[in-house]
């Protein structure tokens, strides 16, 4: 059982976090949500043409999840390719206990940079950097 979630079941994970690679836009139901406030400040950073980290720190429930997926609607309404943009949710990888640098091995031409929060599972940052060429940061701590 768990090999097949090692290989087969983990593909199949990321392919439904990332249904607007099939439907060419957002689910409906974000889609519908009010912007977010901020999101007219944040979309510039991630649209920005320079090699730095993009963080959104906020506490939980505020709404960070619905910004991403505002901001992947957005850049597939300005021409960017739906199957250019990777929605991943890092506790898809701990979850199913795979390494994040094998995991993310398949995406790595598309990787630069990643942000974690400070949590233990992210301690082998070192050798996921090297594996991946990806430049890491970390999160502060109690910061919005």
């Amino acid at each position: 059982m768990m090999r097949e979630i090692f290989g087969e079941g983990l593909k199949k994970k990321i392919k439904s976090l990332n249904s607007h690679w099939t439907n060419r836009k957002i689910d409906s139901d974000l889609k519908d949500m009010r912007r977010r406030k901020y999101f007219d400040l944040f979309y510039p950073l991630v649209t920005a043409e320079v090699n730095k980290a993009v963080v959104l720190m906020r506490p939980r429930r505020v709404g960070k999840t619905v910004i991403l997926w505002q901001t992947i609607q957005k850049l597939i309404d300005d021409n960017i390719d739906p199957d250019n943009i990777l929605f991943l949710t890092l506790d898809t990888l701990i979850l199913v206990r795979q390494s994040i640098a094998q995991g993310l091995t398949p995406y790595r031409n598309q990787i630069h940079t990643i942000t974690y929060d400070n949590g233990l599972e992210f301690s082998e940052h070192q050798n996921i950097s090297q594996t991946l060429s990806a430049n890491i940061y970390f999160a502060h701590p109690y910061s919005s």
